[in-house]
């Protein structure tokens, strides 16, 4: 939800600075929704990931713990739509409606062939690893698109910082294995260490959390 929420503040904030023909200040809101991803989405989708089989079994019984094989390859699936939806948005707002449309269509019969070719083959995990890869294609296609629109659309830095702070949180959760509800527990200190890296890392700033401070007030 908070990913669809963003393409559609982010959609009308790039239309208007591109109808002022201010291409600099489109280009800086792509590059801040493409850091909130990045910053919001990869912890959780790390945390998700590597706790797979124990989290299926929390929320849905043990019955459904075999479910956790497949589980990161959905995450990274549904992680993906988020960026592509993003770049999409980019993309119409610079009036470029036929390339978010023809790419939408052109990946219907990529996921109708690789479906084909990796289900019967794989089962379930077939069926997984079709949405990853039909998806993750899909958003590298739409980044080069938005590239050659907006320019850059993600700093080098900002990932660089990100995948440090991640490699934190994961070390972490090995350092303290918890099962169960305590496997809240666990998430909840390794999302402050996360924020805390990052902020030694200076890629949290006093901007963002002017801007998290801010946000109750004008709601």
């Amino acid at each position: 939800m908070a990913p669809s929420v963003l393409t559609n503040v982010f959609f009308a904030a790039c239309s208007r600075a591109l109808a002022q023909a201010n291409g600099a200040l489109a280009q800086h809101y792509l590059q801040s929704s493409v850091r909130f991803l990045l910053v919001a989405m990869l912890p959780c989708c790390v945390l998700m990931a590597v706790h797979a089989e124990e989290l299926m079994r929390l929320l849905y019984t043990p019955t459904y713990q075999v479910g956790g094989r497949y589980l990161p390859y959905q995450l990274l699936g549904f992680a993906s739509l988020a960026f592509f939806d993003l770049f999409c948005h980019a993309l119409m707002a610079a009036g470029k409606y036929r390339y978010s449309v023809s790419l939408s269509l052109g990946l219907v019969p990529l996921a109708g062939g690789l479906h084909l070719l990796l289900v019967p083959r794989l089962g379930a995990m077939g069926a997984a690893l079709t949405l990853m890869i039909t998806i993750g294609a899909g958003t590298v296609i739409a980044m080069l698109l938005a590239s050659q629109q907006f320019g850059t659309v993600v700093r080098l830095p900002t990932v660089l910082r990100v995948t440090a702070a991640t490699a934190g949180l994961i070390a972490i959760t090995t350092y303290v294995p918890l099962t169960g509800l305590g496997l809240f527990l666990e998430w909840l200190l390794a999302l402050g260490g996360y924020l805390l890296l990052l902020g030694l890392l200076k890629e949290l700033r006093r901007e963002d959390l002017r801007a998290i401070t801010v946000w109750p007030k004008a709601a």
